[in-house]
């Protein structure tokens, strides 16, 4: 599954959909999230991540009933209502929550999930955490994040392995976009603190992953080593055991930051928009969805729509009851 757009059909497919069904405060909180959010995401569509979270989510609630509960019930398991982006629901609006917390804290969703899913088994609990309750409530709080920062150690490092769903992030796709300039700081810092020798850390994310250029990686390494470190790596490739991974070519809307296009997460007073290179296109882009959207729905934010119509209609509905109370009381008033 890739985690950014490819097809601009789909891409006005998953941006429509999320006006339609998410409210409008939450999609305004994506422009917030791309800088903090994991890099394999920042490229791809809120609908796209909030996908591939329900995804990993319904794995996780199976082996979760597959180790506390029935093993043979947690193979129909399914976590999550099966047509749950179909429409608008309390329980796909929870599921966007999660995702965005994942995100406020920087975390691959993988990991996050099965941590949480583990924190909530050895707390014994008797119903499988629901999305939201991965995360701590306000009296585990404490415990939660010593815990999942012990969890991290071991497991957040190995992860850098598995960006091949983020080819933006390799030397022949750099743009100099703000993510890539961040991603890049991280692996640099990767490379300084990391476990492991010099060659082998500058091998890996400069000549197999090309996440940085080899001059670059090789200047993270102490002046008196990076001739010895050099020559390693250059034995390394000739052998063979440094393979370089494939190519992929990638369209202009592949560099797209996660809240490009939509319709009230722009704002032009917000540095992250006056930085971003591609703002004024997000918000000609952001204009052509709200038109369709009005076109379509008769709203930019039919999910919200429908909450107005709704409280306006309970609104009325208490008026009309309290109206009638009135009246009852006055005409038995006149009666006496």
């Amino acid at each position: 599954m890739s985690l950014f757009p490819t097809d601009p059909k789909q891409w006005r497919e998953d941006t429509i959909s999320a006006c339609r069904f998410i409210p409008p405060h939450l999609l305004a909180a994506e422009r917030y999230l791309v800088s903090k959010k994991w890099f394999a995401y920042r490229f791809a569509t809120p609908w796209q991540a909030t996908q591939h979270f329900a995804n990993l989510y319904r794995e996780g609630f199976r082996n979760y009933n597959r180790y506390h509960r029935d093993r043979e019930a947690a193979e129909t398991c399914k976590g999550l209502p099966l047509r749950i982006f179909s429409q608008a629901s309390g329980t796909l609006t929870q599921l966007w929550m999660a995702r965005q917390s994942a995100d406020e804290l920087g975390l691959p969703y993988e990991l996050l999930i099965e941590f949480g899913f583990d924190f909530a088994g050895r707390r014994k609990r008797r119903v499988s955490p629901a999305p939201l309750q991965l995360f701590p409530s306000d009296n585990a709080g404490p415990v939660w994040a010593a815990e999942l920062e012990k969890f991290l150690e071991t497991r957040l490092p190995a992860t850098l392995a598995k960006l091949d769903e983020a080819p933006q992030y390799r030397i022949e796709h750099y743009q100099a976009l703000p993510m890539q300039d961040e991603f890049r700081a991280h692996i640099a810092d990767h490379v300084l603190n990391g476990p492991g020798n010099w060659a082998t850390k500058v091998g890996a994310v400069c000549v197999r992953e090309r996440f940085l250029p080899l001059e670059a990686g090789i200047d993270l390494v102490p002046e008196g080593q990076r001739a010895s470190v050099r020559s390693d790596i250059e034995r390394d490739e000739e052998l063979g055991i440094l393979p370089s991974v494939p190519k992929v070519e990638l369209k202009p809307l592949s560099f797209t930051p996660t809240c490009f296009g939509i319709p009230g997460a722009r704002n032009a007073s917000s540095e992250l928009c006056a930085k971003c290179p591609v703002s004024d296109r997000c918000s000609n882009v952001g204009r052509a969805v709200a038109a369709e959207l009005i076109n379509k729905d008769g709203s930019v934010s039919p999910v919200k729509h429908a909450q107005d119509e709704t409280r306006k209609a309970s609104q009325n509905e208490r008026q009309a009851r309290r109206r009638a109370r009135l009246r009852a009381e006055a005409a038995q008033e006149l009666s006496v």
